[in-house]
């Protein structure tokens, strides 16, 4: 069952790119999927720190073309800053401050996760379900096979 948390405004840094969920499901060609891309690249960029995957810039809700981020935190420390001196990024994005509906994704990546993201869906689509924001959405990695869902809510 998916709790709410309310969470500080900060900033990622990262790589990005533009998809949607037609695109990432379409097995007939394969090759309009970017987030696995995304998420390739974002391991080979050197960036080191606390990761996150954000989901922002909808078009038309989680219907049409998004925006996703790979990244980090963005580092605030002298050391965090040198250890990520020479990562390669395209992107960095401000998370508002705000109430979070935050679903548990536990198991074998990416296969829990997009599970979790079909819950997700779900669970908006049932009579009296809170109201998506369609702000930013965050993926927390926690560690191996633990990623938190956190879909911002409208106040």
């Amino acid at each position: 069952m998916p709790h709410v948390e309310t969470l500080p405004a900060f900033e990622l840094l990262g790589l990005s790119c533009r998809t949607s969920n037609a695109a990432e499901m379409d097995h007939q060609h394969p090759e309009r999927a970017r987030i696995g891309r995304l998420w390739q690249d974002f391991a080979g960029s050197g960036l080191q720190g606390d990761v996150f995957g954000a989901y922002f810039d909808y078009a038309d809700r989680h219907h049409a073309d998004y925006r996703v981020l790979a990244g980090i935190r963005a580092p605030h420390s002298a050391e965090e800053r040198k250890v990520n001196a020479g990562a390669t990024t395209d992107r960095r994005l401000q998370v508002p401050a705000g109430r979070y509906l935050v679903f548990e994704a536990q198991g074998t990546l990416p296969e829990a996760l997009i599970q979790t993201w079909g819950e997700v869906w779900a669970y908006f689509e049932q009579p009296g379900a809170p109201e998506r924001a369609y702000g930013v959405d965050l993926e927390r990695y926690l560690g191996p096979g633990h990623v938190q869902i956190c879909i911002g809510l409208k106040d």
